[in-house]
Parts: C-alpha cells; structure tokens; sequence
C-alpha cells in the first residue's frame, strides 16, 4: 500500500514539476488538459492496482474515463479500455482473475468483465434502465447490481416518441437489485 501512495504521490509531483519548468501562468486549456485518477482498487493478491483516468474531450463535450492497469511494484501502467465513452467503477473478482466494470458503451450503462492480462471486454448485463453499481459475490460466482426498474412497452414508446411530460408523485420508479450469473458456461463437448 506504501507503494501505491508512493506512486501517486510521485505522479502529482511530477505535473507540479512540469508546470513549475513552464514558468507560464496555467491557463484554462492546461486545465482541461489535466488527467484526473480515480476510484483505485488493488487486486486480491495486492500485486496489481486497476484504477481510472479521465481526460477532458473537448470535441465531443464529454469526458472520457478508462481503466488502467500497474504493477504495485512499479512499471508502465497498462489501459485496458479504450472506448470513448465512460468506463468506470472497475472491480476485481475475488480470485483476481477477472475485472467487472460499468461501462456506458452502449445508450444505457451495463456491466462488462474484462481479463486484467489482455483480451475484448465481454458484456455482461442487458439492462434497459441502466446500471448504477454492483457487487461481486463472495465466491465470485455471480454479481448483484443495481438498476431501476425497466420500463414498460408504454414508457418505452413514450421515450421513443420524445414523449417526455412527468406528473409529480406518479409512476414513481423503484430501483431494483438484480443478480447475474458470471461463472464460465458449460460448452457442450463435441
């Protein structure tokens, strides 16, 4: 853990260095140009930290956030997720396997679970609401998140035709906790 506030600490040190070598005063683009870490989580065995920068995109008026991947005994840091929408909330699977994510790919934010050693993302829930947050099982077996409840054909034709008027205190949605399966499906033998 001293290693991990030792890295970050030595990465805020070093922008202040490189600001400090420009002897300009910093302007709104420096700012916007500033990498913001977030949302650090160390592995089950403690050997890596997956952790999330986001970076201002200017042209798309939006942020973008992706996971990156270091050693806690130091090196390059890796990026896992390259999309330029938001990829946050990374979390390990108790054997450190894999790392489940929400991700807003896709026009609602889902669940998806990557390799921390390389390979695609794989999505992993299908929510029509959306995902705010989720947990891993103990076991790791399976992971419970948190979504509000679909919407009904009805509201959903009422979203699609823009049809966007709202009555206090009716139809409130209730958020719901849902759980998924995420252990390796059985193919069967050929």
């Amino acid at each position: 853990m001293r290693r991990l506030i030792a890295f970050f600490a030595l990465t805020l040190l070093c922008v202040n260095v490189a600001l400090a070598q420009q002897k300009r005063a910093m302007t709104f683009q420096d700012i916007l140009a500033l990498k913001n870490l977030s949302d650090v989580q160390v592995s089950p065995d403690g050997k890596w930290v997956a952790y999330v920068v986001t970076t201002a995109d200017m042209k798309e008026d939006a942020n973008d956030a992706d996971i990156w991947l270091v050693s806690t005994t130091g090196g390059d840091a890796v990026r896992l997720t390259t999309n330029k929408k938001s990829d946050n909330h990374p979390r390990w699977s108790p054997d450190g396997k894999r790392i489940a994510f929400i991700s807003a790919r896709e026009e609602k934010p889902q669940i998806f679970l990557i390799s921390p050693f390389g390979g695609e993302a794989e999505k992993l829930t299908n929510s029509k609401s959306g995902v705010t947050s989720f947990q891993w099982s103990a076991g790791g077996g399976s992971i419970a998140y948190v979504a509000p409840q679909e919407p009904t054909p009805d509201e959903e034709k009422k979203e699609k035709d823009k049809d966007d008027a709202q009555v206090i205190d009716k139809n409130f949605k209730q958020t719901r906790i849902w759980v998924v399966d995420v252990r390796p499906k059985k193919r069967p033998s050929s």
